[in-house]
């Protein structure tokens, strides 16, 4: 069986595509659930050593035990290398990753009630190679065979093109947990991301988190004691509660709450209000996303987007659904689950990968935009920009190139990433040398190179060089240093043991996880 996962920020879901009913349907974790937090609790066994638990077991140890508990780690996994210290041990962003996957793997073989080798895992669209590779990675720790690594919305677009047929121009809204992204999609005969804006924070916790601050301060208003000075479990308490009001107010109209013998109400227009300020700003980064260069070459205007497509729980609230129809002057599709479509549309691609399995439907081969920039150092130590941020990949670029010395045999271009074109290069910036070998002895000056760069779909790097004047190609490799954004991750990856796992209840086979 191969599989499609949403590794999320705040949510994980999975779901493998059913050739019989030809549906995607949702694989369901040993607690009956469609959705596993991907938290991590490091528990201290003795002389066992520290053992991973993973999902809602682990989310519930956070009031008890918060320092040994690992959340969010996933926005962390594609920036500078951090570690969570627990206990007298550090982990990283990668083994927090390994460890999820793992978990998830062991699910969704105990749900299927078969082996699952292979899937297709979804990240972010701006995720840059770090993120992508150490995603990959990890994946393949926690024994799976990584398919593919797709973008988010690229998986919810394909979803929606799977059970709908529909093409042209698409906007998708996406408000996870954790960050909001608004992308520009074309929808022909491939899956064509035309550009993407981002907030990396704002998410539907920060709307929990608003809201849970104005109940506060109603409570305090009323003479109640301040929740912020309660036992940290009672806080938990009360914040959950919260969370299920915002999702109740999207049908109710008013809400109550009692905190120590006193009661406050919160009204569904009080939500909106207090809400008001965190759904403009997805709106302004909508707005934004038109204003951009790649945009506006391609002459799109928010007139010309076909359908908007709601992804992400937070995207169910009636005010974050009011909002984007006044913007686009059209109802936003909401006939897939926006929890799940991503997971579906991993599904979907990891259908691709098994032989029982035949499509028409779109591609996605141009589907991923260069999310940082390329550049290389001058002789001034300046950094000249060579393949510019939202390039299409594949990205190639031809450099030509001259021999420095007499009789080299060999020139070393140094990569930057991520600087400002004519600034000084920045080390933390550096990727490695582009390393020419056994070139022919000339004088200085007369040896002519054309060296051509490409970025692949999966952010590896390729360079070819060849003498113009012979037309022989150049032995030419990519030496990477190991810093960001091209890491030597090897060391970041734990080889987890499976059975080290602690699962609180027993498995069993969900035949029908869900329809789709």
């Amino acid at each position: 069986m191969r599989i499609g996962i949403d590794l999320g920020t705040t949510t994980c879901a999975m779901a493998y595509f059913d050739i019989e009913t030809e549906e995607t349907r949702l694989i369901r974790n040993d607690r009956g659930e469609e959705f596993t937090p991907p938290v991590v609790y490091i528990d201290s066994r003795g002389a066992d050593g520290a053992r991973p638990v993973v999902g809602e077991a682990a989310l519930a140890n956070r009031p008890l035990n918060p320092e040994r508990v690992l959340t969010h780690t996933r926005q962390d996994i594609d920036g500078e290398e951090v570690t969570y210290q627990v206990g007298d041990e550090e982990y990283t962003p990668v083994q927090a990753a390994t460890y999820i996957l793992a978990h998830l793997k062991e699910q969704a073989e105990r749900s299927l009630d078969e082996d699952v080798e292979g899937a297709v895992i979804t990240v972010p669209h701006d995720f840059a190679t770090p993120g992508r590779k150490r995603t990959e990675k990890a994946a393949e720790a926690a024994g799976f065979e990584v398919d593919e690594i797709i973008d988010e919305p690229t998986a919810a677009c394909l979803s929606y093109i799977y059970q709908n047929d529909i093409d042209g121009t698409l906007l998708v809204y996406d408000l996870g947990g954790k960050r909001f992204d608004a992308t520009l999609v074309e929808v022909g005969t491939l899956v064509d991301v035309v550009a993407t804006e981002s907030d990396h924070e704002l998410g539907g916790e920060d709307f929990d988190d608003a809201l849970y601050d104005y109940v506060s301060q109603k409570i305090v208003d009323k003479g109640g004691p301040d929740p912020a000075n309660a036992h940290e479990q009672d806080r938990a308490a009360l914040q959950e509660e919260v969370t299920d009001a915002k999702h109740a107010l999207s049908y109710l109209e008013r809400e109550l709450f009692v905190w120590e013998g006193v009661e406050v109400e919160v009204t569904r227009e009080e939500l909106e209000s207090v809400l008001n300020e965190h759904i403009q700003r997805t709106i302004d980064r909508t707005a934004a996303l038109f204003e951009t260069d790649a945009v506006r070459d391609e002459g799109i205007t928010r007139d010309d987007v076909d359908h908007v497509l709601l992804v992400g729980g937070s995207t169910r609230l009636p005010p974050v659904q009011e909002r984007v129809e006044a913007f686009f002057g059209q109802e936003p599709r909401f006939d897939i689950d926006p929890d799940t479509v991503v997971a579906r549309g991993a599904a979907l691609q990891a259908a691709e990968y098994r032989d029982d399995f035949h499509s028409d439907r779109p591609g996605h081969g141009d589907a991923d935009l260069l999310a940082y920039n390329i550049g290389i150092e001058s002789h001034a130590g300046t950094f000249i920009e060579i393949l510019e941020t939202g390039a299409r990949l594949p990205a190639e670029v031809t450099e030509t190139y001259t021999n420095p010395a007499d009789n080299a045999t060999e020139l070393r271009i140094p990569l930057w990433a991520e600087g400002e074109d004519g600034e000084p290069v920045d080390e933390a910036g550096r990727v490695g040398d582009i390393v020419l070998e056994g070139l022919p002895k000339r004088p200085a000056g007369e040896l002519h190179l054309e060296v051509t760069l490409t970025v692949q779909h999966d952010g590896s790097l390729h360079v070819e060089a060849v003498e113009t004047g012979t037309g022989t190609t150049v032995e030419a490799t990519l030496d990477i240093d190991g810093d960001d954004p091209w890491p030597d991750i090897e060391n970041e990856v734990p080889d987890p043991d499976i059975e080290a796992f602690d699962h609180s209840r027993p498995g069993s086979r969900d035949e029908d996880a869900s329809d789709g």
